[in-house]
């Protein structure tokens, strides 16, 4: 028996959602469209990882991916006197795990090389760039997200630092997913949707702990986020004990693991990184020395009051070269807008609320780039919301103008324009057609090295290279004969050094600035009494000179830290370098010094 009403007729209900096609379809082709541009700049420009900490980053995956773990063929001085286990000196301490881990899960597959991390940072580049365009359309509308990302899909800097290979296109796509729970939960606390907003405060916890992950900086991020949790909606205290604890949890497992390492800093040897690039510890000297005075967390936790200057001085530093690099990256077209936009207030109400978080995260993570010594590419990280409030204010003074939409279209058309031109006159440049210099680079010479089949520790200027490119164990050039014995207690015996042109930006008081640039200091340490017989039988100066000029040599070797570790070292030939893979060609190095011996 039919059970129907009317059995005659057979009703079916039926689906009617009304999707915007046009709209979908266009932001499909916008988004194919910008990946193109991408993939052109980088087929265009790319050179090979040049970025010392993409060779670090690369070394680091390769070990993983082989099984190795998380460990490092970079020895730092200053890490192996911080970490007390003996058996465990080549542990990673000093780069975060997660953008390692990406990297090794490719190179797993595809094998490793320098094409293959510069892939994965690209890959969160457009992601990024994705998640910018739907972060501008749903705090503002659709044409804030297409303008957005737009703007932020064709910056050379931006590009530039996604084929960089380093970490902060992949921190940049976190920290814009970031924003998303800060809307969401701007939103379900303001429809009293008490669980939503709660779900929302620990999502955003969640990513916190994987901002952490990728770098270890960005976990200062949580006071931002707390206190701005402490200051919206109704249930504040509640949301930001929530989002507190859950914070906590999530980073105490690997925080903890850093703060057994390295002598109970939570950021690990990246706490350190307060002395470097200051006048009271000039560029990277502070981690070639394994000064058992500086090792307590608490030596970096005073440095801005006991070298007040020096700190002062490497903060305004730090803060005008990130506030420079900001220009070229947000862009010319796009940023003024958002300097201007501070003054107005957005028709959005979520728009207000993010950029209210925005303003404080901005202050705190300058100011901390500046004092760690962070890369400029980390501007990167506020790419995305600066085109998004670039552009908002854009349609807000054109709609305040009340302009025709061929004159909308014109405007938006210029500032794409604007923004992409650097892009363009770099993609121009003829690479392929540029002729190859007779003098090889250090990084073709590691490559060289490699394929001869030298193996074994060395010590070099720069362990990045030698570490990736040679597959073998590199020592950061120490500072003193007390780092040198302490490297070789911990089976590190220095018998190979190469030193790079980098050497120059060495402390000329330094004896590795002075054997690189002097050929007269690398006899003298070598054989001091047979390199003055040679200099007063080519040179014949008169006697009372050269018995003070070798004087002068004796008392300024004693002086020198290291004249005793590298004494008797013999300089050898660097050779003509070999043709690199799938290139027919040679070059001889220039600038680059081989010393072998033994440490007496």
């Amino acid at each position: 028996m039919s059970t129907d009403i009317y059995p005659k007729v057979t009703k079916r209900r039926r689906l009617n959602i009304k999707l915007p096609w046009k709209s979908i379809i266009g932001t499909i082709v916008l988004v194919a469209a910008l990946s193109l541009f991408v993939a052109h700049y980088y087929k265009s420009t790319f050179v090979g990882l040049t970025d010392r900490h993409a060779f670090d980053v690369a070394q680091i995956a390769k070990n993983i991916s082989k099984g190795k773990g998380f460990t490092t063929r970079i020895i730092r001085p200053f890490n192996v006197g911080l970490i007390e286990s003996t058996h465990r000196y080549t542990v990673e301490i000093n780069t975060a795990p997660a953008y390692p881990y990406a990297v090794a899960a490719l190179f797993h597959k595809k094998g490793s090389s320098d094409q293959g991390i510069i892939w994965v940072s690209l890959f969160f580049l457009i992601l990024t760039i994705i998640s910018t365009g739907l972060l501008g359309w749903l705090i503002f509308d659709l044409r804030v997200g297409l303008l957005a990302m737009s703007v932020v899909g064709v910056s050379g800097p931006v590009i530039d630092a996604g084929a960089s290979g380093t970490e902060w296109t992949m921190a940049a796509f976190l920290f814009t997913l970031l924003l998303f729970s800060v809307l969401f939960h701007h939103r379900a606390v303001s429809n009293g949707r008490k669980f939503a907003g709660i779900a929302y405060v620990i999502t955003s916890a969640i990513i916190i702990a994987a901002l952490f992950m990728t770098n270890h900086i960005l976990v200062f991020l949580l006071i931002p986020l707390a206190l701005h949790y402490a200051f919206t909606g109704p249930s504040r205290r509640l949301h930001t004990i929530v989002f507190i604890v859950a914070a906590l949890i999530l980073i105490a497992p690997w925080a903890y693991r850093y703060a057994s390492l390295a002598g109970g800093s939570i950021i690990a040897a990246n706490a350190w990184d307060i002395f470097s690039n200051s006048k009271a510890s000039p560029g990277d000297v502070f981690v070639r020395s394994s000064d058992q005075s500086q090792r307590s967390i608490f030596r970096a936790l005073l440095f801005p009051l006991e070298h007040f200057n020096a700190f002062s001085a490497k903060l305004i530093a730090g803060t005008s070269a990130l506030a420079l690099a900001s220009v070229p990256m947000l862009g010319l077209a796009i940023l003024p807008m958002v300097v201007v936009s501070v003054l107005y207030k957005f028709d959005s109400e979520s728009g207000n609320i993010v950029r209210r978080f925005i303003y404080a995260a901005v202050i705190i993570l300058t100011i901390l780039f500046a004092v760690f010594s962070v890369d400029t590419r980390s501007i990167i990280l506020f790419a995305p919301i600066v085109g998004i409030f670039g552009s908002a204010y854009f349609f807000k003074v054109m709609t305040e103008r009340n302009l025709h939409p061929v004159y909308v279209n014109l405007a938006i058309g210029a500032v794409i324009l604007a923004s992409c031109w650097p892009s363009l006159a770099e993609m121009m440049v003829r690479r392929d057609a540029m002729p190859r210099s007779e003098i090889v680079t250090p990084n073709e010479y590691f490559v060289s090295l490699n394929a001869g089949g030298l193996r074994g520790v060395v010590y070099t200027d720069q362990p990045w290279l030698a570490a990736w490119r040679m597959d073998v164990t590199a020592v950061w050039l120490p500072q003193s004969d007390d780092d040198v014995v302490e490297l070789t207690s911990a089976g590190f015996p220095m018998r190979v050094i190469i030193m790079t042109p980098a050497v120059e930006d060495y402390p000329p008081a330094e004896i590795w600035y002075l054997v690189h640039r002097s050929k007269l200091w690398r006899d003298y340490i070598r054989d001091p009494d047979a390199c003055m017989e040679e200099f007063q039988r080519t040179a014949e100066p008169p006697q009372f000179w050269f018995e003070r000029f070798q004087k002068y040599m004796k008392e300024r070797r004693r002086t020198l830290a290291l004249s005793r570790s590298i004494s008797g070292f013999v300089v050898r030939d660097a050779g003509i370098v070999r043709a690199l893979p799938g290139q027919g060609w040679g070059a001889t190095p220039y600038g680059i010094i081989v010393m072998t011996g033994v440490t007496p």
